[in-house]
């Protein structure tokens, strides 16, 4: 019998993360955390392949501990109340909210924890979510809010909440042309911001587009294969590639300077980052239109 990947994570699944009560630092990767802090019931193991489990587990995972990952990278210390934008979220992202409790097992601080939802594909939701007998019992509130929008009138409505990190999974910048007034909005959200990509060769290709929209200044903290990749692997039939969710994984720490060099011609320009944006003085970047074509349509700012 094989395993059946719904979008949500089956009733017991979350319960079976065990709290890091000794505050203790992640593992080297995915399958060590699966394999020492998810306690999984026996008579799943018995009805199913230990690899097909893993697989399912960490595709419901791999979101909120690529963020925690990111956050050790960073030394970015969690307060009591966190807020986390994830931009150009979809529908995955939508019914699968209740894996963000993940964050409240792993961070023994975090009381009040907000995960807002940004994308056009998203449905306009607000939902506390139910969380374990134990996160209750500690009075542990998991909120997770949707938004169809573009992160760019999110940020110009008056629904705003400001972030602590951003986040962009499987953002794919070069397949869509709306990127580049969203990703100007992280220099007035002035936060960490996250973002991972399908493939590892790709990462390459999202800081050129981040270089193209900032400058040389968009200097990234880390940029890796990310150890806490989803397991389980995908076919894009169109390039007869296998890719995985999250597979690569950049970290931008300082999206905000007053002046920006570019890449492209190490011209130096007299732009200014103030409450509107990137004004730009001395010269317009150029937007890159890269056409992509492949099976995978469905993330998008």
């Amino acid at each position: 019998m094989g395993v059946t990947f719904k979008a949500g994570p089956i009733p017991g699944i979350i319960e079976s993360v065990l709290y890091n009560t000794n505050a203790e630092s992640l593992p080297a990767n995915m399958k060590l955390f699966l394999e020492r802090y998810c306690k999984v019931e026996k008579f799943i193991m018995k009805v199913f392949k230990r690899t097909e489990v893993l697989m399912y587990m960490s595709e419901h995972f791999t979101r909120p501990l690529t963020l925690l990952y990111a956050m050790e990278k960073i030394r970015f210390r969690s307060q009591e109340s966190m807020t986390i934008h994830v931009v150009g979220a979809n529908n995955f992202e939508e019914v699968g909210q209740q894996a963000w409790e993940v964050l409240m097992h792993w961070l023994p601080n975090l009381i009040f924890l907000r995960v807002i939802l940004i994308g056009p594909e998203c449905a306009t939701v607000n939902t506390q979510v139910t969380i374990c007998k134990i996160c209750n019992a500690k009075e542990k509130k998991l909120y997770v809010e949707s938004y169809g929008l573009l992160y760019k009138d999110y940020f110009e409505g008056r629904i705003f909440t400001k972030p602590d990190i951003v986040v962009g999974f499987n953002a794919g910048l070069r397949i869509y042309n709306t990127w580049t007034d969203s990703l100007l909005m992280l220099t007035r959200v002035k936060c960490p911001f996250i973002l991972t990509t399908f493939w590892e060769e790709e990462i390459d290709i999202d800081h050129e587009i981040m270089l193209k929209t900032f400058g040389h200044f968009a200097r990234y903290t880390y940029r890796e294969k990310n150890p806490f990749a989803s397991l389980r692997p995908y076919r894009d039939v169109v390039n007869i590639k296998v890719f995985s969710r999250n597979c690569g994984i950049l970290i931008y720490t300082k999206l905000g300077q007053n002046q920006l060099e570019t890449n492209f011609t190490n011209l130096l320009l007299g732009n200014q980052i103030n409450d509107k944006g990137i004004q730009p003085l001395n010269m317009k970047i150029e937007q890159r239109n890269t056409q992509f074509s492949s099976s995978v349509s469905e993330e998008m700012w």
